[in-house]
C-alpha cells in the first residue's frame, strides 16, 4: 500500500477510526483492554469529538489505514510554551511498516508547527510495547511519564528524502568526440592535455 495522504480528520471519518481504534485499544490513552466494545465506543467518540481539529488521518487506495489523535495544549503552571499532545496513534496491522505511521508523524510535526507548539508529547501508553519503541527511534524521550519531542526536531526526521540522482554516464558518441579533440590538441602542441585529478583523488 502506497500512503498518498496524511489530513486533519473530518466528522465523516470518526465511524471508521472508531472501528480502527476498536481493534487498537491498547494505543490509546485511559482505555482499558477489558473495556466493553460499547463503552470504548463511546469513549473513543468522545475523544475525536474533542480533538477532532487536531487529528491526523492516514488514507491510501484502501482508504484510512491510521490515525493519531492529538490537542493542542496552551501554556500553563507546568508548561510555558504550547505543546501539542498526542493521545492516540495507530496504524492497521495489514498496513504496517509500510511508512504509515512516519506519514503520520509528519503530519503532526506540521500541524504543530502551524499552531506554534514548540514540542510535541505522547502521552502514556503502557500496553503498546511497539509504539513505544517506534518513538524512541524518532528521538522521543522519556519525561515526566510523557514521550517528549522538540516539534522541529521531529519535523526534521520524518521530511521525506528526495531519491538521490545517479550521475549520466556520456553516451559513446560523446566519449569519441572526447577522445578524437584530446588527439588533435596533441597534433598541435605535441603534449597530452592534463586532465583534473578526480575529487578525492592523489
Amino acid at each position: 500500500m502506497v500512503l498518498t495522504l496524511a489530513r486533519r480528520a473530518g466528522p465523516q471519518d470518526i465511524d471508521v477510526l472508531v472501528g480502527l481504534a476498536l481493534s487498537a485499544r491498547e494505543t490509546l490513552a485511559g482505555l482499558p483492554p477489558e473495556g466493553t466494545p460499547g463503552w470504548v465506543r463511546d469513549q473513543i467518540r468522545a475523544l475525536l469529538g474533542d480533538h477532532l481539529a487536531t487529528t491526523v488521518v492516514a488514507e491510501g487506495p484502501d482508504g484510512i489505514v491510521g490515525f493519531a489523535a492529538a490537542q493542542t495544549l496552551p501554556p500553563g503552571p507546568y508548561a510555558d510554551q504550547t505543546r501539542l499532545e498526542v493521545g492516540a496513534l495507530f496504524v492497521d496491522k495489514a498496513h504496517r511498516r509500510q511508512g504509515v505511521a512516519v506519514g503520520l508523524m509528519r503530519g503532526l510535526a506540521d500541524m504543530a508547527t502551524k499552531a506554534g507548539s514548540a514540542n510535541i508529547q505522547v502521552v502514556p501508553m503502557a500496553h503498546s510495547r511497539s509504539v513505544q519503541r517506534f518513538l524512541a527511534r524518532l528521538g522521543f524521550v522519556s519525561l515526566g511519564g510523557y514521550r517528549v519531542i522538540p516539534a522541529d526536531v521531529l519535523a526534521a526526521k520524518v521530511a521525506p528524502v528526495a531519491p538521490r540522482r545517479r550521475a549520466r554516464q556520456p553516451s559513446k558518441r560523446e566519449v569519441e568526440k572526447m577522445l578524437v579533440g584530446r588527439r588533435r590538441l596533441r597534433e598541435q602542441t605535441g603534449e597530452l592535455p592534463r586532465v583534473p585529478a578526480a575529487p578525492g583523488g592523489p
